[in-house]
């Protein structure tokens, strides 16, 4: 989507149009509101607001850059160690490349999954490699 609003204020844009939208239905007729019905629509839109803040909050407060590094050298070094140790411990070739196998693609998946979770809002190009 090419906006000029950021990704993580988007909801605020859908927010106010909800507002806007539901003055101008009750001042047409569509509403039947008394006196206080902006003031209540107003109310109900600043909590939707203020949870979609909040979630923007948490998300802000992701876990740094250099540990997703970190993790993916550990990762790399267990999937490069693990053929060394099941042949050094007495494992069946065949069982050997297929643990080989098997720990490279979850590890691996399990990183991609990671660095989704890291950017979430595909802000930044941690989810290409």
């Amino acid at each position: 989507i090419n906006s000029r609003v950021s990704a993580t204020a988007r909801h605020n844009v859908v927010l106010m149009w909800l507002f806007r939208t539901a003055i101008e239905a009750r001042e047409a007729g569509h509403f039947d509101g008394g006196f206080g019905f902006e003031q209540n629509v107003l109310l109900r839109v600043e909590e939707i607001r203020a949870e979609g803040n909040y979630m923007e909050c948490i998300l802000r407060g992701r876990m740094p850059f250099s540990y997703a590094n970190v993790v993916q050298v550990l990762v790399d070094l267990v999937i490069a160690l693990y053929p060394v140790m099941a042949f050094s411990s007495g494992l069946s070739f065949q069982i050997g490349v297929l643990g080989a196998i098997f720990i490279t693609m979850t590890y691996q998946g399990l990183f991609d999954l990671a660095k989704r979770f890291l950017d979430p809002f595909h802000n930044e190009s941690f989810w290409s490699g």
